[in-house]
Parts: structure tokens; C-alpha cells; sequence
């Protein structure tokens, strides 16, 4: 079943993951696709809306990981099974009504069924505001006169993932799929062919938003354990954020930084730019040689 309107295919160098999400890199996915070095098996232990993913060519083994259990749902049931979420999202309109049952579902502690928690993730995340979890957000709406395919711009936005549920299947169709703790995950894959992208939750002192965007936050030493353990691996190893000291020590060990000025998103942002930060390990940046990425 295809979507009720026709809407533009996002470029792929640009591509989104199937929901919105705080902090995800769908806006800067290209270039950071541009800076991961070749790999037989590639590894996200932060997945999130898994925009790198979608946009980097496939490898031979590919693992997303997630602690979100609706997340990891979500990708499973898309990956397995979609069909009936494709069907059950074209019967779904931008709603208020549907947004506030989707949250109703996600709350309910006796919702089990994969495709209805599928389902209900799907529409909470993209029709809420910020791409934070739908219990923590409102309904996105839209007034005067921003307009996209001659409707409002999130209606809009709403129709284009739908759209898109086809091009994730068949894209996780290769991908392994995990829900554990990412260190765990970041320790059964570590290989010298291995590349792992590290986009975990930004350390709350560099947001200028709530410092509950995540259902898992991340704490101060959880991010000091992924650095010590990052500065381990055999791995080639590229990790986003922005500045912050805990990220300090890969300096001393000779990573290298690059920088992408962004406008940051969400109410507070007020329209400013911020620097998105790539740090590379030296067996990654060794691994272009003189073919090196523009920055």
C-alpha cells in the first residue's frame, strides 16, 4: 500500500531515519558518511534514528544497537514485517487524536504487541515536536504559512516517512539489529576490520534543551567509559557530539578533530549555529591517506 500523497524522495546524501529524533544526524548524515573509512563490518552501538546508516553504502556486516526497546522494535518490525506497518501508517492521519493515542499505548505497560507499539512509536515520534520521546512532547501542528507539496509542513513531513517505510526495509533487510548496552556491543565487535560510529546521547551540559530528550539518558561516566574504551579498541573509530572536556583525553591520544558549523534545532535554539564535532582515531584518519574527505 503506498502513501495517501505523493511526496519528493529525501536525497540520499541527506537521508533521515524512519522517525525524528533529539540529536539525530539526518541534516549532517552525508558528511559524516563521507569521513567513516572503508569496512567489512560496520557497527553503530548508539543507533537512534540511524540516519548515518540509511545514507553510507551497505557493508557486509552491519549491526545497529539501541538500548530503546520501542526503537529496536520499530526496526525490527520494519525490517520483518513491513507491510502491515506500512498499511496501518497509510490509515493514519496527522492528527492530534492519533498522536495522543500513540502516547496512550507507549504508556501502557500491558501494550505488547510488536506492530501496535511499532505503530504507535512511528506516529509518536514523527508527529511529535523536537524528535523527543512522545511522552515528553506535544503534537507538531501547522499554522500560517509554511507549506510544503501545498499542505502544512508536518503534515507534509508525516506523509514523506510513511513514504519512505518501503526504502527502510529494504535497506535493515542486511542489518543486524541489537538492543543491549552499547560498551557490551562495542566489545563483541571489535575487529581491525571493523568501523564503529559513535553518536551516543549529548552530555547534558552542551544542550541547550531538556536535559530529558531520552527515555536512557546518558551519565557523565557512562561517557568517560566509552572514551576509555573507544581509546582500546582495534577498531577504526569515528565519534560525534559537540565539544565537551570529557571528550579532552582523544586530543592527548592524537585523534583528529573536524568541525561542521549547524544550526542548532529545537524552540530554545532561536535560529543560532553550532559546531558538530567529528573526532576520528588514528587508525581511522591513517586509513584515507592522501584521499582524505574535504571537511
Amino acid at each position: 500500500m503506498t502513501a495517501l500523497f505523493e511526496v519528493e524522495p529525501t536525497p540520499p546524501r541527506s537521508q533521515s531515519g524512519p522517525v525524528a529524533w533529539f540529536g539525530g544526524k539526518g541534516h549532517i548524515s552525508g558528511w559524516v558518511a563521507a569521513h567513516l573509512p572503508e569496512h567489512q563490518t560496520y557497527v553503530e552501538p548508539y543507533g537512534g534514528a540511524g540516519s548515518v546508516l540509511f545514507t553510507k553504502p551497505a557493508a557486509p556486516i552491519e549491526v545497529y544497537n539501541d538500548l530503546h526497546g520501542d526503537l529496536t522494535n520499530l526496526f525490527r518490525v520494519l525490517r520483518d514485517d513491513p507491510d502491515e506497518l506500512n498499511r496501518r501508517a497509510t490509515l493514519t492521519l496527522h492528527s492530534r487524536a492519533e498522536y495522543e493515542h500513540a502516547v496512550d499505548v507507549l504508556n501502557d505497560p500491558t501494550s505488547t504487541d510488536p506492530h501496535d507499539r511499532a505503530l504507535a512509536f512511528f506516529v509518536g515520534m514523527n508527529q511529535g515536536f523536537g524528535g523527543t520521546y512522545p511522552t515528553l512532547g506535544r503534537w507538531a501542528k501547522s499554522k500560517g504559512q509554511r507549506l510544503s507539496g501545498g499542505m502544512g509542513n508536518n503534515t507534509a513531513q508525516w506523509w514523506r516517512k510513511v513514504a519512505f517505510i518501503d526504502t527502510w526495509h529494504e535497506r535493515l533487510a542486511r542489518v543486524q539489529i541489537e538492543n543491549r548496552d552499547a560498551l557490551a556491543v562495542m566489545r563483541e565487535y571489535d575487529s581491525p576490520e571493523t568501523t564503529f560510529y559513535l553518536d551516543p546521547p549529548y552530555p547534558g551540559e552542551t544542550r541547550r534543551m531538556s536535559l530529558n530528550a531520552y527515555k536512557h539518558e546518558m551519565s557523565n561516566d557512562h561517557h568517560e567509559q566509552m572514551v576509555g574504551l573507544a581509546l582500546t579498541l582495534q577498531g577504526r573509530v569515528v565519534l560525534s557530539g559537540y565539544e565537551t572536556p570529557l571528550y579532552d583525553v582523544l586530543d592527548e591520544a592524537g585523534w583528529t578533530r573536524i568541525y561542521r558549523n549547524v544550526h542548532a534545532r529545537g524552540a530554545s535554539a532561536g535560529g543560532k549555529t553550532r559546531s558538530e564535532v567529528l573526532w576520528i582515531n588514528p587508525s581511522a584518519d591513517e586509513s584515507f591517506g592522501p584521499e582524505r574527505p574535504v571537511q
